[in-house]
């Protein structure tokens, strides 16, 4: 009873076989069980252990729990082992398996009632969006992320497919799950095959702490937007802060006592005003300025839109951010400060800019209606960040600096997703458009 428990017994063409600590193991006829080819049944021509062991594994098949007794055999085939309880194995029954379905995720053929003139909000196509939103989700993200160049492979141990790791990564920030909480979904992702493999929660996360990541999620942040580029041509810039879990400790001289303040990190995006799409994205640490990052995303976001409009508030107002949005063929819309004057800088010898500066001045100054309708656009920016933090949450969960960037990117990627299944409903025609800009990507 021992090696039935202990050793895994086969039954094959010549019999049972049960494994042995060398060789090949022994042989028991599977016919009448009166015929073993290990060396005491040759020599005492009698049942064996090997016998009594497979009669007991032919009992055991079919139970869960049996009572198993410990013996020792000696070398003349009597049982030595001490009188005692027997111990009992729990066989653990397999969990049952999931069965593989087909994942339909068309639109619904239901027609989308018509918008009411008197709203602002086109509440049949957004309500429609919202009851679909956690279907068409997942579909939208894996084709996404499968416009993604697999790294090369070394030696050594298969890597996971990056692919899937940025599709878990997203599903468990939408799903504003920890990244144990966050199985359930990951595991129904590979039942649809959606996923190739579903990671553990600690490969996830050990993924976000790559800095490599970084620049993949702001590319797929752009690509994202590309299939709107018909219909936005006015953008946003701004900044805002997402709160952690670590806090920074100072002593103050002052006070003569230990201080405390929670830690954050600051997103920078450029946004479409119409959709409120973002066209690209970078996080940095709390206390970076604003201004040096207007050029990088009105310059990304030139990459797949045309720049008509870009508005801004004051802490981006340079000579360089004017003219870079000037030489995008664009209007940049940032209001002047107090104590700004026309002739601001004019011992540096650009007379472009310096034209280009004056010009905005005096429009910001004498024609300043006209200025703040286009500048009110700049109110959607706040909008996105606002659909972020309502969606996803506020604060990020990773503790390192780099999985804090990673994570709040991907709360990026996931809204721009999300922006794109309601613009499915809303405007139409966006499905055929994601369809070739997969096809131009890959």
């Amino acid at each position: 009873m021992a090696i039935a428990a202990r050793a895994p017994i086969k039954k094959n063409k010549l019999g049972y076989q049960i494994p042995s600590q060398g060789g090949n193991g022994s042989y028991v006829d599977g016919q009448d069980l009166d015929c073993c080819s290990c060396e005491d049944f040759e020599l005492r021509d009698r049942a064996c252990e090997h016998i009594h062991a497979v009669e007991h594994y032919i009992q055991l098949e079919g139970d869960t729990e049996v009572q198993v007794a410990q013996h020792t055999v000696d070398a003349r085939g009597e049982d030595v082992s001490p009188k005692g309880p027997a111990q009992t194995q729990v066989l653990v029954p397999e969990p049952p398996k999931l069965e593989q379905v087909k994942y339909d995720l068309a639109l619904p053929p239901l027609p989308i009632p018509r918008r009411n003139p008197d709203t602002t909000q086109h509440w049949p196509a957004y309500n429609a969006a919202q009851q679909y939103e956690g279907e068409l989700f997942p579909k939208l993200l894996k084709e996404l992320c499968g416009t993604i160049e697999p790294p090369p492979q070394g030696l050594g141990r298969p890597k996971l497919p990056l692919a899937d790791m940025v599709l878990a990564a997203g599903l468990k920030v939408y799903s504003e799950k920890s990244g144990r909480r966050a199985m359930t979904d990951i595991r129904r992702a590979r039942v649809l095959e959606q996923l190739d493999a579903a990671p553990s929660f600690n490969s996830v996360l050990r993924y976000l702490q790559k800095p490599e990541l970084t620049p993949l999620l702001e590319e797929l942040i752009v690509k994202s937007a590309l299939p709107l580029a018909a219909v936005e041509s006015s953008f946003a810039v701004d900044s805002s802060g997402f709160s952690t879990s670590v806090y920074n400790r100072w002593y103050d001289h002052k006070s003569g006592r230990k201080r405390k303040a929670a830690d954050w990190v600051k997103g920078h995006i450029a946004c479409g005003t119409q959709t409120n799409i973002i066209t690209a994205a970078e996080v940095t640490v709390a206390s970076a300025n604003d201004c040096p990052y207007f050029i990088p995303l009105v310059e990304a976001t030139a990459q797949g839109f045309e720049i008509k409009e870009v508005s801004a508030d004051k802490a981006y107002l340079s000579k360089a951010n004017l003219a870079a949005v000037a030489a995008l063929g664009g209007q940049a819309y940032i209001p002047f400060k107090v104590n700004s004057t026309s002739d601001y800088g004019h011992h540096l010898r650009d007379d472009a800019q310096q034209r280009l500066w004056e010009r905005s001045y005096h429009y910001y100054h004498l024609r300043r209606e006209e200025f703040l309708a286009y500048y009110h656009k700049r109110s959607n920016v706040e909008t996105a960040f606002s659909m972020i933090k309502l969606k996803f949450g506020t604060a990020v969960r990773a503790k390192s600096f780099t999985a804090q960037v990673n994570e709040t990117l991907v709360k990026i990627l996931c809204h721009n997703i999300c922006v794109l299944i309601q613009s499915l409903f809303e405007l139409g025609g966006i499905n055929a458009v994601w369809s070739e800009t997969l096809n131009t990507l890959n």
